[in-house]
């Protein structure tokens, strides 16, 4: 093909070099975009949904005692609720589970030691679990558990208890308010153990007659003391106001058994006598011993413990 007028006097050379940039240029608008797409990668998939848990790496509580820490996830590629929950916990320690809602990335988990719980230090399995995409996404993280007893006061408890005729309001008074008054106890560290001695007229045989008591000491699996309050309310819900005859009761008695149950060497002794009568004293005879222990006397329609 000779060359155009316009090109006629360049050389042969001058003009083949024009001739290959023009088609090189021409070549590059029309292929370097599909050769550039054959070319590239592919473009990398959407990240696979993905979770992470990590929390506090030592936790301690104490026995009958209650503690707060912290779980923190993290998500990739989904932005749902995690559930967390706590395995390989030792024995009479709870930890609830707990559910991260979406958009948040922390929650603070409650640790509670029941008062039976040991002394112990447990690894304790954190796992998190969640939805995405129609599968379940699990992870796993430990933490370190210490269930430790500080020094803790120690207390028995005995109430002393008149069940004659008109005690019914004492009788319920104690057994409403012992959940009330353990809390209490639990939450000032006292670790205590609560009886009751039950007392009517010792010389009112008449009552013995009829099938009443009339000095009884609550057992509870044998022993005359629980820390239980649901096994102390249970024992008391058994007793009736009945008997009695004259006004004065065998209080002095009463305290007297009280003070002869098995007391711990090291816990302080308490006794709580309730009442709405004067102890009967009898010339001539000794009531029992007088208790080394504070003595509490109800007024009628105030026994409720608080």
């Amino acid at each position: 093909m000779p060359a155009p007028k316009l090109l006629a006097g360049l050389s042969k050379p001058l003009l083949f070099g024009l001739y290959g940039a023009v088609g090189g240029l021409l070549g590059a608008l029309v292929f370097a975009e599909p050769l550039w797409q054959l070319a590239s990668p592919p473009p990398p998939p959407p990240a696979k949904p993905q979770v992470a848990v990590t929390a506090s790496k030592d936790v301690e509580v104490f026995i009958g005692g209650e503690n707060e820490f912290t779980v923190e996830i993290a998500r990739d590629g989904f932005d749902g609720p995690i559930a967390v929950r706590f395995e390989n916990l030792p024995a009479g320690v709870a930890v609830a589970s707990v559910t991260i809602p979406k958009g948040e990335t922390e929650a603070k988990a409650k640790v509670a030691a029941a008062r039976g719980a040991a002394v112990a230090s447990n690894s304790l399995k954190v796992v998190a679990e969640a939805k995405a995409d129609g599968k379940t996404l699990t992870a796993e993280t430990s933490i370190a558990c210490h269930v430790s007893d500080p020094s803790r006061s120690q207390a028995d408890i005995v109430f002393v208890l008149d069940v004659t005729g008109s005690m019914g309001w004492a009788i319920d008074g104690v057994r409403r308010g012992i959940g009330r008054f353990a809390d209490e106890l639990n939450q000032n560290r006292i670790d205590f153990r609560v009886g009751l001695v039950a007392f009517r007229d010792l010389t009112y045989p008449e009552d013995e007659q009829n099938g009443l008591k009339l000095l009884e000491t609550l057992q509870f699996k044998g022993s005359p003391f629980t820390s239980d309050p649901d096994t102390f309310r249970a024992a008391t819900a058994r007793l009736r106001a009945a008997g009695g005859g004259d006004d004065p009761e065998s209080s002095l008695e009463a305290i007297g058994e009280a003070c002869n149950q098995q007391f711990r060497k090291s816990a302080t002794k308490v006794l709580l006598l309730i009442t709405d009568a004067l102890p009967k004293v009898i010339q001539g005879q000794t009531n029992g011993p007088q208790p080394r222990a504070a003595i509490v006397a109800g007024v009628k329609g105030t026994a409720e413990v608080v």
